[in-house]
């Protein structure tokens, strides 16, 4: 009896829990029916203002992320008020009125050859920033030659693209930024030397500059001990050479002069019998025969007021062999990574000018501040885990390099207190959006576009002080 009892009651257990099942399985499948019933009542209540609101909404939203993900890629950390466009009338430079004479010089420059030297570092030595100024002049007031050249291929290292240098012989090089440089590097900051008693260089111009008119080039080196008796040659060229003297040269610094009856395409010069130990070459300007701007840049990747300082004869040679009208100071980039104060920067920025005032006396000054926004790299170090090690993972990050408006900051004070022109390119520069695709890879320095941008820029606050003076 009790077994039958048993089995009913396991009977009507089964049942009861099937029934519960069929019955749980029947309230669910309604829902899910009516869930979709019930967003579309939800939406369908919805307003279509309200549904053109939140589209809206969501793209500008979306446009907002976009812009922000590109300043951030591309600028750096933009400071309030600075992402509205550019505004010409911030691209001048101060005190033009102690330009004057520059500025009256460039007035007569159909008849007179108006000489600019412009001084740098890496942002000059390849040659982009100060090649467009120097062709902007030229176009506007007349083009006296190509100034300057080095053969910095010959030496190793990057320079202009407008031109280069072949050799019958190899060369080392040293620059005023190495260690321990116990000779004068000239007044290109950088010089080639060679054991070679006779050997061979020509100059060669390419791309816009392959069609230079050379009617004169004076070549400067260090022939060394008895190098009185070293001959230096070019085809058809008539030849001047003598010393450049000034109180702390060497006796064996010397310039040859090269005039031609026609022009000339390229520039061929012949060493032979050069004197005991190394010769030294420290490049050669380049003058077409005409009126007008010569324009000579000595940039040196690396270098710092500091070290045109130490390699004083450098600063000196510069001005006594260009014989500048203008000149432009384009420096600060180095020490902003090599910051140490405000007041060592400027002890340094007065001992090049201290130089300038005793030897070109009648040259006026122009400072540029080095570029708004570049970057330092920071490598941070993160144990991870990797599988079932621990390992160290490196990862690098690039952030605003703080002290270079410290160092824009010290320019912009001393030529204020002091009366010298001064172009702020670190404020001209924040304003204008056309930077945002200049810079470099490194962040430090800019693209072929960005440094050709930066010298139409100059050279537009250029022409703008010489339009007022005009006026006036």
């Amino acid at each position: 009896m009790n077994l039958k009892w048993q089995r009913s009651i396991s009977w009507c257990l089964f049942l009861f829990i099937c029934f519960s099942c069929f019955d749980l399985s029947a309230n669910t499948k309604p829902k899910k029916q009516t869930r979709p019933a019930q967003t579309k009542t939800t939406k369908s209540k919805t307003t279509s203002s309200a549904k053109k609101t939140s589209t809206k909404k969501k793209t500008t939203s979306s446009k907002k992320k976009t812009y922000h993900k590109a300043a951030n890629t591309k600028t750096v950390n933009a400071a309030p008020g600075i992402d509205e466009l550019y505004d010409p009338a911030d691209n001048s430079i101060e005190n033009t009125a102690y330009l004057l004479p520059f500025l009256k010089a460039l007035q007569s420059a159909d008849s007179n050859v108006v000489s600019i030297l412009h001084i740098g570092d890496s942002h000059l030595q390849a040659g982009n920033y100060p090649g467009t100024i120097a062709q902007n002049l030229q176009q506007m007031f007349g083009d006296a030659g190509r100034g300057f050249v080095f053969p910095y291929n010959l030496a190793g290292t990057n320079g202009p693209h407008d031109y280069t240098w072949s050799s019958s012989t190899s060369f080392s090089s040293a620059r005023i930024v190495d260690r321990n440089v116990s000779f004068d590097v000239g007044p290109g900051g950088i010089a080639i030397s060679s054991p070679q008693q006779n050997f061979s260089l020509t100059y060669i111009p390419k791309g816009n500059n392959v069609n230079s008119n050379i009617r004169e080039a004076t070549v400067y080196y260090d022939a060394g001990a008895n190098g009185a008796n070293t001959t230096v040659f070019s085809s058809g060229a008539v030849t001047t050479t003598k010393p450049i003297e000034f109180e702390g040269a060497t006796g064996t610094w010397q310039q040859t002069t090269f005039s031609y009856p026609v022009s000339q395409d390229r520039l061929n010069l012949n060493f032979a019998n050069t004197g005991v130990g190394q010769f030294r070459f420290y490049g050669a300007s380049i003058k077409s025969g005409r009126n007008g701007i010569l324009y000579n840049t000595v940039g040196i990747n690396g270098a710092q007021f500091l070290h045109y300082n130490a390699n004083k004869n450098s600063l000196i040679e510069q001005l006594i062999c260009f014989q500048p009208q203008l000149i432009i100071y384009s420096l600060g980039t180095n020490e902003a990574y090599g910051f140490t104060s405000g007041e060592a920067v400027r002890a340094e920025i007065e001992n090049v000018v201290s130089v300038a005032k005793q030897y070109a006396p009648n040259a006026k000054l122009l400072f540029t501040t080095p570029p708004y926004g570049m970057r330092i790299r920071r490598t941070s170090s993160v144990r991870k885990k990797v599988g079932k090690k621990y390992k160290t993972v490196k990862t690098v990050s690039s952030i605003p390099n703080p002290n270079v408006v410290k160092v824009q900051q010290e320019i912009v004070k001393y030529c204020r207190e002091n009366g010298y022109a001064l172009w702020d390119f670190y404020h001209i520069m924040r304003g204008d959006k056309r930077f945002n695709t200049g810079w470099g890879a490194d962040h430090i320095h800019f693209n072929v576009a960005g440094y050709n941008l930066q010298g139409q820029l100059l050279y537009e606050a250029i022409r703008k002080a010489y339009l007022s003076q005009q006026k006036n």
